[in-house]
């Protein structure tokens, strides 16, 4: 009928939007983008509902906390940075050195640097390193070796430096130059074992 208006949906808000998306997908990208947008601390649950588009206590069905969040986001962020399950250490470096992970860069960037200020978020990220690295020291190495922690611990700690790429601007080097050296940088650290 012309004009009629459609009634409002009462009780709880649907759990996909209008578009499909589930809300937890909505909750990490939501909090992804505040935290890049406003850091840590300026990143409010209130904001991240807001931009969501759920009420501020749904986030409790999804999350126990900020932090929680926010490492569950940083996660389905990286997740994403090869197409197998297992990317090789230099599929890792060109990913992180690309255009279109500069935003994640950020993200991840922001979040270990609040690490520093923030127990519940440290506590967090040095969990699931340790449980990635578990996992990437027998992949990337290939048989017992007493130095595979060790590798991957500076792996990590290099691809945080990279994360910082976008701040060297001013040196006027092209990615692709980066990119060699840093590859260079990580056949130093895994000659043996990186799958291809």
């Amino acid at each position: 009928m012309v004009g009629t208006v459609a009634p409002v949906p009462r009780g709880r808000p649907p759990r996909r939007d209008v578009h499909g998306t589930a809300t937890r997908e909505r909750l990490l990208a939501a909090a992804a983008a505040s935290c890049v947008e406003l850091g840590f601390d300026g990143a409010t649950l209130n904001d991240i509902a807001r931009r969501a588009e759920v009420s501020g206590p749904a986030i409790y069905n999804h999350f126990a906390n900020k932090a929680e969040l926010m490492v569950a986001a940083a996660q389905l962020a990286l997740a994403g940075l090869a197409p197998r399950s297992t990317p090789s250490p230099r599929e890792v470096v060109s990913t992180y050195l690309s255009d279109e992970f500069a935003t994640t860069r950020r993200f991840v960037l922001e979040l270990h640097l609040a690490s520093h200020r923030h127990p519940d978020l440290a506590r967090l990220l040095g969990a699931w390193h340790a449980a990635r690295a578990a996992q990437l020291a027998t992949e990337w190495t290939g048989g017992p070796d007493a130095t595979r922690p060790a590798r991957v611990a500076t792996l990590f700690a290099f691809l945080l430096g990279l994360c910082q790429i976008d701040a060297l601007r001013g040196l006027h080097v092209a990615t692709d130059d980066v990119r060699h050296q840093a590859h260079r940088m990580v056949d130093v650290l895994f000659p043996d074992g990186s799958p291809a």
